[in-house]
C-alpha cells in the first residue's frame, strides 16, 4: 500500500463509517446556494432581454433569493428539530432541484421572481442542516476540518458561477443553467439517503411556533428586502423601522411561547454564541462588498476588459477555497477562537491594502491585498462556524446554525447598504466611467475605511471571546455536543 493510501485510510479511520461519501454529500448540498447567487448573476442580462424584464426586476431576481434565504435560515432550522434532520434535509434537496428545474421553464419575471424565493428558503434549509449534521457526526477533535471542507464548497460554488454561468448563457442559453441543477441534486439526494443512517428530531412532540414564524418572516423581511432594494430605491430603507419593530416583538414573544422557534434560554446556556454571531456579521460586513469595488476599480479605473477583470478577482476566491480547509485544521490544533481572530485581521489587512489602490498601484499590491482577503476570509469561516456552535447544546444545534446563516446573509445586505449609500452620497446620478475615476476612487477609500472600522469591532469582538477560551481541546471545540 502507497503512503498516499494510508494517510487517507489513517483520516477516514477516525471518522464513522462512509463518512467520506457523507462529506461529499453535504459539500455538494454546501456549493448550490453560492453557485445559484454568482451563476445567476452573469446571466442576468441574457435573462432580461428574453423576458423583456426591466433593471429593477432583475435587481429583485437577487433580492428575492437572499429573501428567501434570511427568512428560512433560521425556520428551517427550526423544521429540522421537529421533523428531522435527515428528512428535513432530503425533502428541502428534492423541492430545491424541482424548483431549479422549473425555474427554466419560467415564461414571465413573475414567475421567476416567485420561484427564486424558494430557492433561496430550500437553500437556506439545506445549509442549516448540513451544518448541524456535519457538526453532530465529526469527531470533536476533527470538526474544524470538517466544517473547513463544507465551508470550501461555498467559496468554490462563489468562484465557479460567473465561469459557468456566463459559458452557458453564450453557447445553449441561460436556461440551462437551471436545468444543469438536475444531475448533480438527484446524486446529492441518493448519496445522503443512503448515508445518514441516523435521525435527530431534538423538539419531537412540540409544535410549530406559527406567531413566532410570521414576527421573524416579517421582521427579517422587511429589513432584507429594505436593505436590499435600497441602491434602486432608497425611499425602502424606511422598511427597517417596522422590520426592527417586528423583530423586537419576536424576541419579547419567543421568552413567552411553550415551544419558541429561538429558545432564548440557549444564548444562557452558551455565552460565546451570541459573540460568534456578531463576529459573522460584522466580518461579512466589512468583507462582501470588497468584490464589487474591485470589479470596477480594473474595469473603470485601470481599463481592464470584463473578461481580465474577472481572471484577477479569481485570485481571491482560489485563496478562500484553500485557506477554508487549512483554517478548519489550523481550528482543531489551536483552538477555534484563536484562528477565528487571525482571519478577522488579516481580513483587515486585506481592506487596507484595497484602500490604498490608486491609478499607478502595481498590479502586485492588488493581488496581494486580494490572498490576504480570501486567506483571512477563508480563515475566518470555519473556526468561526466551530467556536460559536460548539457551545452549543445539541438540541440547539440545528436553529443555532441557521441563526449563523441569517447573519452571514444580513451582514451582506449591510455591506450593499453602505456601498449604495457611499455611491449616491458622493457621486450622485454621475455615471461609474473613466472620466470620474479620481471621484469613484475616492468613494471607494471612503467605504473601505467604514469596512475597516466594522472590522476591528469584528476583532475586537472575537479579541473578547478569545480572552475566555480554554486550551484546545477545550469545550470550544464541541465539548456540549
Amino acid at each position: 500500500m502507497s503512503e498516499v493510501s494510508q494517510k487517507k485510510e489513517a483520516f477516514f479511520a477516525q471518522y464513522p463509517p462512509g463518512f467520506g461519501t457523507l462529506l461529499l454529500g453535504l459539500w455538494i448540498c454546501n456549493l448550490f446556494a453560492p453557485f445559484l447567487v454568482s451563476g445567476v448573476t452573469a446571466i442576468l442580462p441574457s435573462m432580461g432581454a428574453d423576458l423583456q424584464a426591466r433593471a429593477v426586476h432583475l435587481s429583485l431576481v437577487m433580492v428575492v433569493y437572499a429573501l428567501g434565504q434570511v427568512i428560512f435560515s433560521t425556520i428551517g432550522g427550526r423544521f429540522g428539530s421537529l421533523w428531522g434532520l435527515r428528512r428535513i434535509l432530503l425533502a428541502s434537496v428534492c423541492v430545491f432541484t424541482v424548483v431549479s428545474v422549473s425555474t427554466g421553464f419560467v415564461p414571465d419575471v413573475d414567475t421567476l421572481l416567485a420561484l427564486r424565493f424558494l430557492q433561496g428558503a430550500c437553500a437556506a434549509t439545506i445549509s442549516s442542516c448540513c451544518t448541524a449534521i456535519g457538526m453532530r457526526m465529526a469527531p470533536p477533535a476533527r470538526r474544524g476540518q470538517v466544517i473547513g471542507i463544507m465551508t470550501s464548497a461555498v467559496y468554490l460554488g462563489l468562484t465557479l458561477g460567473p465561469l459557468i454561468g456566463g459559458g452557458v448563457a453564450t453557447v445553449v442559453g441561460w436556461r440551462w443553467l437551471f436545468f444543469g441543477i438536475l444531475p448533480p441534486g438527484a446524486a446529492v439526494w441518493w448519496i445522503l439517503r443512503r448515508n445518514i443512517r441516523q435521525e435527530w428530531t431534538d423538539a419531537a412532540g412540540e409544535k410549530l411556533d406559527v406567531p413566532g414564524a410570521l414576527l421573524l418572516s416579517f421582521g427579517l423581511g422587511c429589513i432584507a428586502f429594505g436593505g436590499g432594494c435600497y441602491g434602486v430605491a432608497p425611499a425602502m430603507l424606511w422598511l427597517l423601522l417596522p422590520g426592527a419593530l417586528c423583530m423586537a416583538v419576536f424576541f419579547w414573544w419567543q421568552w413567552r411561547a411553550s415551544s419558541p422557534i429561538v429558545d432564548m434560554r440557549m444564548f444562557r446556556e452558551s455565552p460565546g454564541l451570541l459573540t460568534g454571531l456578531l463576529a459573522m456579521f460584522v466580518n461579512y460586513g466589512s468583507t462582501m462588498g470588497m468584490v464589487f469595488f474591485l470589479s470596477l476599480y480594473l474595469q473603470e479605473v485601470r481599463g481592464f476588459t470584463p473578461f481580465h477583470a474577472g481572471l484577477c478577482m479569481m485570485v481571491q476566491s482560489f485563496a478562500q477555497v484553500l485557506a477554508s480547509p487549512s483554517g478548519g485544521r489550523l481550528a482543531d490544533r489551536f483552538g477555534a477562537e484563536r484562528i477565528s481572530a487571525l482571519g478577522m485581521l488579516l481580513c483587515g489587512l486585506g481592506i487596507l491594502g484595497v484602500a490604498m489602490l490608486g491609478k499607478t498601484t502595481p498590479l502586485a499590491w492588488m493581488v496581494m491585498s486580494q490572498i490576504l482577503l480570501g486567506t483571512g476570509m477563508g480563515t475566518f469561516g470555519a473556526p468561526n462556524t466551530v467556536a460559536t456552535l460548539g457551545q452549543v447544546p445539541a438540541r440547539h444545534l440545528s436553529v443555532a446554525s441557521g441563526i449563523m446563516g441569517s447573519m452571514r446573509t444580513m451582514g451582506g445586505l449591510l455591506s450593499q447598504v453602505i456601498i449604495a449609500f457611499m455611491l449616491g452620497w458622493f457621486m450622485g446620478d454621475s455615471p461609474i466611467a473613466p472620466e470620474h475615476a479620481d471621484t469613484y476612487l475616492l468613494t471607494m477609500r471612503t467605504t473601505l475605511i467604514c469596512f475597516g472600522i466594522l472590522n476591528i469591532c469584528g476583532l475586537c469582538i472575537g479579541l473578547r471571546r478569545l480572552a475566555g477560551t480554554p486550551p484546545p481541546g477545550g469545550v470550544s471545540r464541541g465539548g456540549r455536543l
